[in-house]
């Protein structure tokens, strides 16, 4: 299901039986007892159908997808966008950079050559063209993507998922946590409910506990926040460290040493134990989604992709038109 991705974790394989690309869970209910179900027409086309509407279950329309969506869903059920559901970033504590504490006027020097840099982040970009001039060297750059470093079997299979996920083209079917592409809607929205929680935010910030679930946020972060300090971030594992010798041996060994990537995101680490506490620490949801607030037991959720929510808002707009069209005549 993965675009040529060929990391030592097994590919998770999904079944949709369904083309439709949306997947509906229920919440828990509790053990108290509700009114008898009601049922209601909905309208689709020309073939009136019925569900089972709780009159227990609140009405809720979520601000942020007002614009998208249209307004017969019946009030059972929650319509939510991946992009809503899944993602989302949470600050961090504040931290006073002019303080003596934090600032450092020292200069950084690259044990890899005569280079003397004048700031961390400086010394981290400096260490980051060493490790692509070091990988080209050994041949490595054909199989190793140089956003995500993940390894391809083969130089097509690197080409086809930079232009999928790094390029600047905003794809549909892209997790964006993991950083991959996916055939399509239905193989996307089965991945998000069977590998991530709402909320998760697996990159985080080890100075100010910053988070995000995306990658490049965090990095960035990190450049304008802590710049002028001692910590160095490293890119493939977004381990913090204070010492310069430190930070470059650390670089080192990620390059020599055996991948141990994290199958649910983009992060590689040394060890095993690393890892394990990653996964346990980082992929749970941090911030509960302000659209499950107050949801009473038994509510459906139906998640769906940004561009099925737009494809249903045109569909309602060219009705409503049509509608209007006969109703003139």
């Amino acid at each position: 299901m993965y675009r040529g991705w060929s990391l030592g974790s097994p590919t998770r394989k999904c079944q949709q039986n369904s083309p439709t690309p949306v997947v509906e869970e229920s919440l828990p209910r509790l053990g108290r007892a509700i009114t008898p179900p009601r049922r209601i027409p909905k309208h689709s086309g020309d073939v009136q159908s019925e569900e089972l509407s709780s009159p227990t279950s609140p009405t809720l329309s979520p601000p942020t997808l007002e614009k998208f969506l249209p307004v017969d869903y019946p009030p059972s059920k929650l319509v939510i966008m991946v992009e809503d559901f899944f993602y989302g970033r949470a600050p961090g504590c504040s931290t006073d950079k002019d303080s003596p504490d934090e600032t450092f006027g020292g200069v950084f020097h690259c044990i890899h050559c005569p280079a003397v840099l004048s700031n961390n982040i400086q010394l981290m970009d400096h260490i980051q063209q060493h490790v692509l001039s070091q990988e080209d060297g050994h041949g490595d750059s054909v199989s190793t993507c140089p956003h995500c470093f993940r390894h391809y079997p083969s130089p097509f299979s690197l080409q086809s998922h930079i232009k999928d996920v790094h390029s600047q083209s905003d794809s549909a079917v892209i997790c964006k946590i993991c950083e991959l592409a996916f055939d399509n809607e239905p193989a996307l929205l089965c991945h998000m409910k069977g590998t991530h929680k709402p909320g998760e935010m697996p990159y985080t910030c080890q100075v100010c506990e910053f988070r995000s679930s995306f990658y490049s946020e965090t990095w960035s972060h990190f450049r304008e926040d802590h710049c002028d300090t001692r910590e160095l971030l490293c890119q493939y594992c977004l381990r913090v460290l204070h010492t310069n010798s430190c930070y470059q041996q650390h670089v080192a060994r990620h390059q020599k040493k055996q991948t141990l990537s994290c199958d649910k995101c983009r992060l590689h680490f040394l060890y095993v134990r690393e890892r394990a506490e990653h996964k346990a620490l980082h992929h749970k949801t941090h911030v509960t989604p302000p659209q499950l607030s107050g949801l009473k037991p038994g509510t459906k959720v139906r998640l769906i992709s940004a561009q099925s929510a737009l494809n249903l808002r045109s569909k309602n707009k060219s009705s409503s038109r049509k509608s209007g069209f006969n109703n003139v005549k």
